[in-house]
C-alpha cells in the first residue's frame, strides 16, 4: 500500500473529516511530552485558525498509543489532531525512521519531518526534514501563504511531462514542481543512471526518500521548468 493510501485509510479509520480542506499538513514527531515534541505541537495549536483560513488540515504522527495522545491533547491545550501509529507503518510509508547510535547501541529514531500535501489526491506538495520544533509551524505557514504565488510559472500536465522521457531531453516531478534536469544528468553526484529511470516521471518518492544537502537542492532550483497543473 502506498503512503497516500496509508495516510487515507489512517485518516477514515479516526473518523477525520477533510471535506472543505484544500491541503494536509503531516508531520512526525518522536513522542509525547518530551520538550521538543511539546513546543512543536503547541506552536502547530496556536496557528491552528491562521492554518484553517488557507484551507489546511493539521495531523501530528508518532507512535504513541490513543491514550498517550489523548493525555498530551489535555495536558498542554492542544487543538489539533494526532495519529497513533505504534506499529510504525506511516512512519516506514513516509520514510521518516532514522538509525541512530549512543554508546554503540544502535536503534531506530523518528527524524521530524513535515508533509503538505494536495487533498483530495494527496499528492505532495513539499516536504521538510529534520527539523527544529520551535519557528518550525510559522515556517510551514509562511510556505502555505505563497502557495497561490506559483501562478506565473508555466504549468504543465502530467503527460506533457511525460513526454520528456529520454537521457537527451529529461523532465521530472517532484513536490509538484516540474523540472528541466537534462543538462544535470553529466554533473549528478549519483551519476545519470540514478536520474535517467525517472525522467518523465514523478520522481517524489525517490528524491524525498534520500538523503540530499542543502547545497543539492539550491542546485535543483536551478532546473525549475514550472509547475504541475493542478
Amino acid at each position: 500500500m502506498s503512503h497516500t493510501e496509508l495516510l487515507k485509510e489512517f485518516l477514515r479509520q479516526s473518523n477525520i473529516n477533510t471535506k472543505g480542506y484544500k491541503y494536509i499538513l503531516v508531520y512526525f514527531y518522536p513522542r509525547d511530552n518530551t520538550p521538543g515534541c511539546t513546543t512543536e505541537a503547541k506552536e502547530f495549536s496556536q496557528l491552528k485558525e491562521q492554518f484553517e483560513k488557507l484551507d489546511t488540515l493539521l495531523i501530528g504522527v508518532s507512535k504513541n498509543s490513543e491514550e498517550s495522545h489523548k493525555k498530551f491533547i489535555e495536558k498542554h491545550n492542544l487543538t489539533i489532531h494526532l495519529l497513533s501509529d505504534p506499529e510504525a507503518k506511516l512512519l516506514k510509508a513516509f520514510n521518516v525512521l532514522k538509525k541512530k547510535t549512543v554508546g554503540g547501541r544502535t536503534y531506530l529514531t523518528v527524524d521530524r519531518s513535515s508533509f503538505l500535501l494536495k487533498l483530495p489526491e494527496l499528492d505532495m506538495i513539499k516536504s521538510w526534514h529534520s527539523v527544529k520544533p520551535q519557528g518550525h509551524a510559522a515556517e510551514v505557514l509562511e510556505y502555505v501563504k505563497t502557495l497561490n504565488n506559483h501562478k506565473e510559472l508555466p504549468e504543465y500536465t502530467r503527460d506533457e511531462v511525460a513526454t520528456h522521457n529520454s537521457e537527451r531531453d529529461c523532465w521530472i516531478i517532484i513536490e509538484n514542481k516540474v523540472y528541466d534536469v537534462t543538462e544535470l544528468l553529466s554533473s549528478h553526484s549519483g551519476g545519470k543512471d540514478a536520474i535517467v529511470p525517472h525522467c518523465g516521471k514523478d520522481a517524489t518518492s525517490v528524491f524525498i526518500g534520500k538523503p540530499h544537502s542543502d547545497q543539492a537542492k539550491k542546485k535543483l532550483k536551478k532546473y525549475l521548468k514550472g509547475v504541475l497543473k493542478k
